[in-house]
């Protein structure tokens, strides 16, 4: 082979490689999330993701720092260091092929307090996770950082297909995780890791077949016993992964024996269980005391290990299922008196809500289930091929059931003003989103005080809004959703907004009820009648000032009558001074589950500070410890300001990509589209921005000038998207799904492309002005992503998620001023 076509393979080696590693690692960001929420609390999932990314930047940075310890020192031959970037991808695949069944077994949680006073381990099991998932991460971020410096190619041009590929890479996770599910996901991921070693010894023109054989046969190995392990595990240890998270997972193995199905998707790994009865509280919640000596069979349904949902086996006749006309979430229909005429539930889930609305013979039933796989088992579409749980859920001659797989609040906006007689959200949300506190996908908007008023404007004259909480576990979801009712009946002008609120209790929830007229004596009556023959509690009566001859409320529900029964500002000024109460929340700080009383401070339950003081040191560490390798001479401020630079665009692009997806997030229709298109079109655009650069942007014209016009124009245009946003989304909400998703993309993709028509430029003058010093500012870049993604919800739980767009702006004004003054473009020239 003559040079030129060495040179072609080469360079076409090193693309194909850089991208089949970049659409991995994507693709195991995402599906992780899903294994490891599975395993641990949520703000847990994202703490350990984050610092796991925090370690493929840090290899970069390694990588600078001691090349000869990864086969990469310049006395090396560059076909030597080829072949040491395909043993990167090579192990990389091994090692994710190998973690996932070691991450899935590992018996540790550091949440379960039952389990850690008996198990040292227990304090070990962050780290270790941890430790466990760093080392493929560390092998891809290698594979991309010696791509970088290696290349022939522009940084532009290997900027622009490490971000097309890691947008491939993000779309196709979402079909992935349904069509191969968890486990298959992760070893198409390790195979695109083969993929990418094969690319790269064809770079390095390795002739040793041998050697690439046993790599590939034990990758292949690693890969297949994946596949198996899932199974096996099951087999042996009735799970394929080991957890402590929730009581749930307990159940369906003891009582219920085993999971029958398991459906994986972008929002939840859902586990349906073998038929069966269990006298745990968590299968007959919502449900009469009276009903647990019944013994009525079912079936237990897990979502991500902590969420449960139930569906019971359908005998006889619905209309003779007494039982569910005593639950919690028959109260609106037992208020209206069997006038009700259409009803929304939000969240299906197994259906219980549904079969309570048809006991009631409500003619029309529209059910709203974001998560795909619950919205098949609700429709019989898959489990339930003999229709032993699924036959009651249809609609027959009493009742109309339309079941749409959609997100509540989108679906809200394609309905017109007074359209339902009943919206409820029975449970929908779950322990695990209360125990995280944090970013949960599916439950953040539907609580907000926007919310709320969208759904009050839905109901018709007489209509109920019902809404479930916990009462016991998490007690101030509850409390925050009584005065979020008072504080939107105030700012309707209700002079008396007590008298619209009736709230029932159970041992484990609280159902709070509200209408746009008082409750009248006739509906109380009704409904003191009902709850005393269901075992409820009348936990706010607006007819009862006095509530403490009831002896099991809660000490926060003893202050209702405090509360409700005053003026606005006096109310204002109560919850201003008691620091005990959460108050409302809004769609632009939709933190519903961080039951600090003040929405604005900072939580070391959902996001510890010591673990964002932890990851900024080791960012900090990572980024200066290259200086060591520096002479006096080379240890210049441009050299210094250069990663100050990075570290402030990587920081800066992890808040704008999590903050676009949060605004777009309803208007795009739920966090699946916010997922498939916001995201794809935030790398997209990155990716663009980085082919203009390297069609058009030519090395001589990146002046001071340059960087100082792209400091202001991206500071204008994250401000501008600021203030447009709002109304983006207002002019959106009445269009068809294709088009909104369409504008969303469009316009999350904007900023993107100018980001990285700027940022690539800089990197590729970087490689001009310092050679292999790229890959330590890559390696900036990355971990300051990874401090951006940990400390985003503490962020905006301080300023809202669109003033962000503000704190964006300023970012990339500095740095791209900071940049223009460091002025590198004169040291080449020099």
């Amino acid at each position: 082979m003559n040079d030129t076509a060495a040179e072609k393979s080469e360079n076409i080696g090193s693309l194909i490689g850089l991208c089949a590693i970049s659409a991995s690692t994507l693709i195991v960001e995402i599906a992780l999330t899903k294994f490891l929420g599975y395993k641990l609390l949520h703000h847990m999932t994202f703490a350990i993701l984050s610092l796991v990314i925090l370690t493929a930047g840090g290899s970069g940075i390694l990588l600078y720092f001691s090349p000869k310890t990864f086969g990469f020192d310049k006395d090396h031959a560059k076909t030597n260091r080829w072949s040491s970037t395909a043993s990167s991808a090579i192990m990389y695949a091994i090692t994710l092929a190998i973690a996932i069944p070691v991450v899935c077994m590992c018996p540790v949680n550091p949440a379960h307090e039952a389990t850690a006073s008996r198990d040292i381990w227990i304090s070990l099991s962050m780290p270790l996770l941890f430790l466990i998932l760093s080392f493929p991460l560390f092998c891809s971020g290698l594979c991309i950082s010696k791509t970088l410096t290696l290349s022939k190619h522009q940084v532009t041009v290997i900027y622009f297909f490490d971000l097309l590929a890691a947008a491939i890479g993000a779309v196709s996770s979402a079909p992935l995780l349904v069509l191969l599910g968890g486990y298959g996901t992760m070893a198409f991921a390790a195979g695109l890791g083969v993929v990418a070693a094969l690319a790269y010894w064809n770079c390095a023109g390795d002739k040793n077949y041998i050697k690439q054989g046993v790599f590939v046969t034990t990758a292949a190995a690693s890969i297949a016993a994946l596949l198996l392990y899932a199974p096996w595990a099951r087999s042996i240890l009735g799970t394929d992964i080991i957890s402590f998270k929730d009581v749930g997972q307990r159940i369906i193995r003891t009582d219920f024996g085993g999971t029958e199905s398991t459906h994986w998707n972008a929002i939840a790994r859902v586990d349906v269980s073998r038929e069966g009865t269990s006298q745990e509280a968590e299968y007959w919640f919502g449900l009469s005391p009276d009903v647990m000596s019944r013994h009525i069979r079912g079936r237990y349904i897990l979502l991500d290990g902590g969420a449960n949902t139930r569906q019971f086996k359908n005998v006889g006749e619905l209309k003779d299922q007494d039982y569910l006309g005593t639950a919690l979430w028959a109260s609106p229909y037992v208020l209206q008196g069997g006038t009700t005429q259409d009803s929304m539930i939000i969240g299906g889930g197994g259906g219980i809500d549904v079969l309570v609305a048809k006991y009631f013979r409500v003619p029309h039933i529209n059910v709203v289930e974001m998560n795909p796989a619950i919205y098949k088992i609700l429709r019989g579409e898959i489990d339930d091929p003999e229709n032993a749980y699924t036959s009651w859920l249809r609609s027959d001659k009493t009742s109309n059931v339309q079941i749409f797989n959609d997100e509540a609040r989108h679906f809200s906006t394609t309905k017109k003003p007074g359209s339902f007689d009943v919206i409820q959200a029975s449970g929908v949300d779950t322990l695990t989103a209360i125990q995280t506190g944090g970013m949960s996908l599916v439950e953040n908007y539907l609580y907000t005080t926007e919310a709320v008023n969208g759904y009050v404007a839905l109901l018709k004259p007489g209509g109920v809004l019902s809404l479930t909480h916990w009462r016991r576990i998490g007690p101030g979801t509850s409390v925050r959703m009584f005065i979020t009712y008072l504080s939107c009946l105030d700012a309707m002008g209700i002079k008396e907004p007590w008298r619209h609120v009736v709230v029932l209790g159970t041992p484990m929830w609280t159902d709070a009820l509200l209408k746009v007229t008082p409750f009248t004596e006739d509906e109380l009556t009704r409904i003191r009648a009902w709850a005393a023959k269901s075992h409820l509690t009348m936990v706010f009566d607006p007819s009862r000032r006095d509530n403490s001859e009831i002896d099991d409320l809660t000490e926060a529900e003893r202050l209702y009558p405090t509360i409700a029964f005053t003026d606005k500002q006096t109310r204002h000024n109560l919850l201003e001074r008691n620091d005990q109460i959460p108050l409302p929340v809004s769609d632009d700080k939709p933190y519903f589950y961080q039951l600090r009383a003040n929405a604005d401070s900072w939580s070391w339950t959902s996001l510890p500070l010591p673990l964002m003081i932890t990851t900024f040191l080791a960012c900090l560490f990572f980024m200066i410890l290259p200086i060591m390798r520096l002479g006096k001479k080379q240890l210049t401020a441009p050299v210094i300001g250069t990663a100050v630079y990075f570290a402030l665009s990587g920081f800066a692009f992890l808040l704008y990509e999590t903050a676009i997806i949060q605004v777009f997030n309803i208007v795009a229709g739920g966090p699946m589209y916010s997922l498939m298109v916001v995201l794809v079109a935030v790398l997209f655009g990155y990716s663009l921005g980085s082919f203009v650069a390297a069609r058009w942007v030519k090395s001589e014209n990146l002046t001071p000038w340059f960087f100082a016009m792209f400091a202001i124009g991206l500071c204008l245009l994250f401000v501008a998207l600021y203030f447009g946003a709002p109304a983006v989304n207002k002019q959106l909400l009445p269009l068809g799904l294709q088009a909104r998703l369409v504008v969303c993309a469009s316009v999350a993709m904007i900023p993107s492309v100018v980001v990285g028509v700027v940022v690539s430029s800089a990197m590729n003058l970087v490689r001009e002005t310092y050679g292999d010093v790229v890959s330590w500012m890559w390696g900036v870049s990355s971990i300051f992503n990874a401090l951006g993604s940990i400390c985003f919800i503490a962020i905006t739980q301080s300023i809202g998620i669109s003033s962000c767009l503000v704190l964006v702006a300023v970012m990339y004004l500095v740095a791209n001023l900071l940049f223009a003054k460091l002025n590198l473009s004169r040291q080449i020239a020099s």
